[in-house]
């Protein structure tokens, strides 16, 4: 027994040769970033954070692979409990589309061993990033002169007939209702037919509108088809039905309650029982349904807190 205790002793110290892990963390450690096609940057962004009561000198952030950079990174010090954002940024090589690359991210940290991270991004079609840029640029005239070609149509849930102009900035009444009611979105379920030049997807919404009702989230199945020169010359917008019979919300309550309480400016704001779109109705819209549910002591809601849409 007394034998072996300095064999014990040796396998309960710690080996002076590796070095010890550190205390940093990268959050989230798995980043998904987003969609690209080749040559085009996908990406994203991730916390480095020194969780330990140390300081810690992390002098490397690069991808193991060496296969290209994904954040701009210089030898720098973190105090205990201080957090870093981090740009992440991938400019994705030549792989057929629907390839997802998942690379890992080295950290060396001074001293200690190395941590690790991980990030993601799936090879899309040329036309599917040209939809993805724009939604994140919709709410800029310049993007939209860019999207849509001269003359673009647009179709509402068959596409029958010649269809109506688009405006060449993308402004209109219901641009001006969904800007004042802070409207959000995501898109899902992209399907691209090459040959036909035609990008569908879904795209769930919501707006103060919807939240103040209670209402679910609505889908509408967008599709896109392009000319020679990547712009859209064609749009059909076409209405999902909800398969969850509360997608509808309180509206009725709304309307029963101003109709006994807010008559006048339930005409106003919903003549012919129609919502005609702008930004003064919208305002409207927001302060009757606030002044509603104050009046029927509903549940607060938080207006400016995140929206999950699937």
């Amino acid at each position: 027994m007394l034998v072996a205790l300095p064999v014990v002793a040796a396998l309960l110290l710690p080996d002076p040769t590796v070095a010890a892990p550190s205390a940093l963390r990268v959050v989230p450690e798995h980043v998904e970033l987003t969609p690209a096609s080749t040559g085009f940057p996908a990406t994203g962004e991730m916390w480095v954070i020194n969780g330990g009561d140390a300081p810690l000198t992390v002098t490397s952030f690069q991808l193991v692979c060496g296969c290209g950079r994904i954040a701009p990174w210089t030898p720098t010090t973190l105090a205990p409990g201080e957090a870093r954002h981090v740009p992440l940024r991938y400019t994705v090589p030549a792989k057929p589309v629907g390839t997802v690359l998942e690379l890992p991210i080295r950290l060396e940290v001074e001293g200690h061993a190395a941590s690790y991270g991980i990030v993601s991004t799936v090879i899309i079609d040329p036309l599917e990033r040209r939809v993805r840029d724009f939604r994140a640029r919709r709410d800029d005239p310049g993007a939209a002169r860019d999207f849509f070609a001269p003359g673009s149509r647009i179709w509402f849930e068959r596409r029958e007939g010649d269809g109506a102009v688009r405006a060449a900035d993308g402004a209109g009444p219901w641009s001006d209702w969904d800007r004042e009611l802070r409207a959000r979105s995501r898109a899902t379920d992209f399907d691209v037919d090459v040959a036909e030049r035609r990008v569908t997807f879904l795209l769930h919404e919501t707006n103060d509108f919807g939240r103040l009702l209670e209402r679910a989230p609505s889908v509408v199945r967008m599709t896109y088809w392009f000319d020679d020169a990547d712009r859209v010359r064609g749009t059909l917008v076409e209405g999902v039905p909800p398969t969850d019979p509360a997608a509808a919300g309180r509206l009725e309550e709304f309307l029963e309650w101003a109709s006994a309480n807010r008559a006048e400016a339930l005409a106003a704001i919903r003549p012919n029982g129609r919502i005609e779109p702008s930004a003064a109705a919208a305002r409207r819209w927001r302060e009757i349904l606030l002044d509603w549910r104050r009046s029927t002591y509903a549940p607060a809601i938080d207006l400016e807190a995140p929206v999950l849409l699937r």
